[in-house]
């Protein structure tokens, strides 16, 4: 992992992740003062899309980054997961506070604990030393704001399940207890409690950002459009990447996530080919999905997939080479799944008369 230090005049950046429903964007307006984020009513998501708001506090830029939820049912996981690297983005050069949103008023789910350990993976194990814990609807457990911080502790101790202690291990006992339906005051004097933690967490950091090759990647990209616009708008850097950041969220300009194609995931190909032998290859068709995303006119998926490969870094190069170029382009929801369906059998049925 590769680390930066606290600059652009002190900016603080934060990354709100948790499932559907958790209080995610009303946390980001805790944390910020305002009502910069749409909040979904129940248990549905108004976080469709990455988000972002920021606000000057003390001399500090407070940048917050808000994320679809994680387990949503309703949304493929490879979307939701897109959603979440673009916050990367956002937060580029990186985030210096991860924050993991969870509920009192609810029991750690197992799907909460598998997004937990698909985000490890995604990031590797060193992002725990950036993760906080958060747990909101604290006035289900205690009406009063004294007691908060301790009825939580003594919640986790008495009733968190072996998943929830993992979790609570690996970000170091750090966790906050907020209830995001409290006054205004309350609410205010919670925001600044919650982000003097997050400052001693950068502290302890060494005032250092998450990065991994992933930001890495990301950021060699982002930082070209920042530049372009600090010339073209005479802006100060700041300026130009507030602006940079607002067209990443509106998708004003599309990043091409092929382009980071994980280090992890050509490993476990090597992986696979060491325990299978070479051989495998030979059985091997390569499935993209999210091909809705690069073009919605079923007839061209396939071609523009192909173009699209062409610009591929080595690494993915390699293993379509390996598998002698068996790619397919899928669209999982699509109404016409069945037909797509139908012309996957029909490359695996080549594929087995050819071996």
């Amino acid at each position: 992992m590769s680390t930066g230090t606290l600059d652009d005049k002190d900016e603080c950046r934060v990354v709100l992740l948790g499932k559907t429903g958790a209080g995610k964007s009303s946390l980001g307006n805790t944390l910020l003062g305002r009502e910069a984020f749409k909040v979904g009513l129940g248990l549905s998501s108004g976080t469709e899309k990455c988000q972002f708001a920021d606000t000057l506090i003390e001399g500090v830029n407070l940048a917050v980054v808000d994320t679809p939820g994680l387990c949503d049912t309703h949304r493929p996981e490879q979307e939701v997961l897109r959603e979440v690297a673009k916050s990367v983005a956002v937060a580029e050069p990186g985030p210096h506070v991860i924050l993991m949103v969870l509920r009192c008023d609810g029991r750690f789910t197992a799907e909460e604990y598998t997004a937990y350990i698909t985000l490890k993976a995604m990031f590797g194990d060193d992002f725990c030393k950036f993760l906080f814990l958060v747990f909101v609807g604290i006035d289900q457990v205690t009406g009063n704001p004294d007691e908060r911080q301790s009825a939580l502790e003594s919640m986790i101790h008495e009733k968190s399940p072996p998943t929830l202690q993992e979790l609570i291990f690996d970000s170091s006992g750090r966790y906050f207890a907020v209830d995001n339906k409290a006054q205004p005051v309350d609410r205010r004097q919670q925001g600044k409690d919650l982000l003097s933690r997050i400052q001693k967490l950068i502290q302890r950091n060494g005032d250092r950002y998450f990065s991994n090759k992933l930001c890495e990647d990301i950021g060699r990209d982002v930082e070209p459009m920042i530049q372009r616009r600090m010339q073209q708008d005479n802006a100060t850097r700041a300026d130009a990447t507030r602006a940079v950041r607002q067209d990443i969220v509106k998708e004003k300009v599309v990043l091409d996530i092929l382009k980071y194609w994980a280090k992890e995931e050509y490993e476990a190909f090597c992986t696979l080919k060491t325990f299978f032998g070479p051989s495998v290859c030979d059985f091997s068709i390569v499935i993209f999905v999210g091909i809705d995303q690069i073009t919605s006119k079923p007839d061209e998926r396939q071609a523009v997939l192909k173009e699209m490969l062409k610009k591929a870094p080595e690494t993915l190069q390699e293993i379509l080479s390996d598998c002698s170029h068996r790619c397919f382009g899928v669209d999982n929801r699509a109404e016409y799944r069945k037909s797509q369906a139908e012309e996957l059998r029909g490359m695996i049925k080549v594929s087995e008369l050819l071996f």
